[in-house]
């Protein structure tokens, strides 16, 4: 894949533009790779993420911990290059 090991993080602010998360890297790890266009914020303050390149999905908890496994979430290999992702009021992702 054109873009396979981009890495990149998430990125927090607070609302007067302080970065929040580390300030180079950002929240990295639980399988992100290339993070596309969104996030959802699930049940619990969980953030959830797909990433273009890992063709994957990620959570994290609310202070910016992986909770997936170092690979991500991909289904055995049946997801693509994903670009959005929402979450439910029932807990669906």
């Amino acid at each position: 894949m054109l873009y396979a090991n981009v890495g990149g993080g998430l990125s927090e602010f607070a609302p007067t533009g302080r970065p929040i998360s580390p300030i180079t890297s950002g929240f990295c790890g639980g399988g992100v790779d290339l993070p596309s266009f969104g996030l959802a914020i699930a049940a619990e303050a969980r953030v959830w993420i797909d990433s273009l390149a890992s063709k994957t999905v990620s959570v994290f908890d609310a202070t910016g911990n992986p909770l997936s496994p170092d690979t991500g979430y991909n289904f055995g290999g049946k997801l693509g290059g994903m670009q959005g992702i929402i979450a439910t009021p029932s807990g669906d992702v």
